[in-house]
């Protein structure tokens, strides 16, 4: 028996060795521990995970695995193999300094076969992440936008992204001035066809109001409070014969709407993709809120080189939705990064680890005074 790695999932699986990892404080942490053994053999009974804080304190969680024998090679693609704890938010902290997994410790056994059931490794968290919303339903010759509902929009964020603390505002329906029907390019039954420069006016207006209103004397985008603007059903905007289905800068977003989050029929990972096609949008604007560029994947314009090159997942690619409890691995779902213009997009690590590093201050040279131009057309 021997120990083929011990990973820490956080909306995306890390593995800690990576100088590069990084969690965020007050957010539940999954820890994956993998057995592994050439033969036939019965996992052991008793694993133990032991989290070391920075004044030289510890905290002990077992680890529970769901299969009795040990398999012959780490299974990337389900829990089901592996030992796992659950670490609730309330115990993940900024003050975690390292970890040790231990498994079968009362065993009595030669200091090789102890070592192959021993790691440790260092652990990096970071301040809990918090953020301020302002929700701003645009209406319509009638009908008015929604992002579902203000808690499943939070729950969402909180699925996706490193916040665990999110409050919104909600705003009154309002009108925009930059959506006139008269200026619609056609009518499709009840819907206003719009070109997309309409739509960047109406960000641009939507932006102008949450600097003003929300954001006067801030200097970074990161300690903005952010403008969340759904258009409703009945406007479409268009950019030749492509539908363009959502806009952001560093402060405000503006996209369309939706009335669920989940599709419910979807009951497992790998058995489609289980956002709503609104909900996608919505990660994907959030994402340039969070200083997220386009990933390479669809067509975009301009490439985040910060996320990966091809617009996947990465090396490791395993994922977690907690809003769903589905684990899963981005080479069998076929998953891609919500950043790109591919579908079934979810969070990468690499950009899981730049907006934490976004909301601690590494990047504070961005000010909420200039207007980002990230994701200037979807």
């Amino acid at each position: 028996l021997s120990i083929a790695a011990a990973r820490f999932v956080q909306v995306v699986e890390q593995d800690m060795t990576d100088a590069a990892s990084q969690l965020a404080a007050e957010k539940a942490v999954l820890v994956r521990v993998d057995v592994v053994s050439p033969q036939d053999v019965t996992l052991p009974a008793k694993a133990v995970l032991q989290i070391g804080n920075s004044t030289g304190g510890c905290v002990s969680y077992d680890l529970v695995a769901t299969s009795q024998t040990a398999p012959t090679a780490r299974d990337a693609t389900t829990l089901s193999k592996s030992y796992v704890a659950r670490i609730p938010a309330v115990d993940v902290s900024s003050g975690w300094a390292d970890y040790q997994v231990v498994v079968d410790p009362l065993r009595q056994s030669t200091v090789a076969a102890a070592d192959a059931l021993y790691v440790t490794g260092p652990l990096r968290v970071r301040p809990a992440v918090s953020d301020k919303y302002v929700y701003m339903p645009i209406s319509f010759e009638g009908q008015v936008g929604q992002f579902a509902t203000v808690s499943d929009f939070e729950n969402l964020i909180k699925r996706v992204f490193p916040q665990s603390t999110v409050t919104t505002v909600t705003e009154p329906a309002r009108t925009l001035a930059a959506i006139d029907k008269e200026n619609a390019l056609r009518v499709e039954g009840d819907v206003y066809v719009f070109d997309s420069k309409v739509m960047g006016k109406a960000l641009s207006e939507a932006e102008f109001d949450c600097l003003s209103d929300y954001n006067i004397g801030v200097e970074q985008f990161r300690f903005a409070t952010k403008c969340l603007a759904a258009f409703p059903s009945n406007i479409r905007f268009v950019s030749g014969s492509a539908s363009v289905l959502g806009v952001a800068t560093g402060v405000a977003m503006f996209s369309e709407s939706f009335t669920a989050v989940d599709n419910n029929s979807i009951l497992g990972p790998y058995n489609g993709y289980w956002l709503s096609r609104g909900a996608e949008t919505f990660i994907h604007e959030m994402g340039h809120i969070q200083s997220l560029g386009h990933a390479n994947c669809g067509g975009v314009d301009q490439v985040d080189s910060d996320l990966y090159d091809d617009g996947r997942l990465g090396p490791i690619g395993v994922s977690y939705d907690s809003g769903r409890d589905f684990y899963f691995q981005s080479a069998r779902g076929r998953f891609f990064d919500m950043m790109s213009y591919c579908n079934n997009g979810w969070m990468s690590d690499k950009g899981y680890r730049k907006v934490i590093s976004f909301k601690s201050g590494d990047n504070d040279e961005q000010r909420a005074s200039a207007r980002s131009t990230s994701g200037a057309s979807e």
